[in-house]
């Protein structure tokens, strides 16, 4: 999960617009979601 957060804050960071505040990511063994504010990173596992 810790490199899962890393990945994502990486990627809000790369596009430097702050326009995304949620990622969806579906394998096929499930469904990751991850919503990032500045204080909170809520991590879906599904």
């Amino acid at each position: 999960v810790t490199s899962l957060i890393g990945k994502g804050k990486q990627v809000v960071e790369a596009l430097k617009e702050g326009g995304l505040k949620f990622i969806r990511l579906e394998t096929n063994k499930g469904e990751t979601m991850i919503a990032l504010e500045e204080q909170l990173i809520l991590i879906i596992l599904k």
